[in-house]
């Protein structure tokens, strides 16, 4: 079970940002966290849907503790979402690569 928080925020009218952070409870001597940023490129399919590919980069920890041995670990996903981020942007301002 874990205690988290996200934002969202239209960058642009198809292009959403989000964040978010998860600690979760502690339990048999491992605790773990995640942080997230991702980006949403939104395609309305109509006045009530909306479908969403997105693209990341997220940090997850995890840490044990046994008879005063504390091991951690991080783990570094999705490291390319600047490029993602930079195509988006420039799809969504009608870049072209035709003449």
């Amino acid at each position: 079970m874990g205690l988290g928080a996200k934002f969202q925020y239209n960058l642009t009218a198809p292009i959403r940002l989000e964040g978010s952070f998860t600690y979760f409870l502690e339990k048999n001597y491992t605790s773990m966290w995640d942080l997230n940023a991702n980006v949403h490129y939104l395609f309305p399919v109509s006045n009530e849907v909306t479908v969403y590919p997105l693209a990341g980069l997220g940090i997850h920890n995890t840490s044990v503790e046994i008879l005063w041995i504390k091991s951690s670990s991080s783990i570094l996903m999705s490291p390319l979402i600047l490029v993602v981020v930079l195509i988006l942007l420039l799809i969504s301002n009608g870049f072209s690569m035709e003449n």
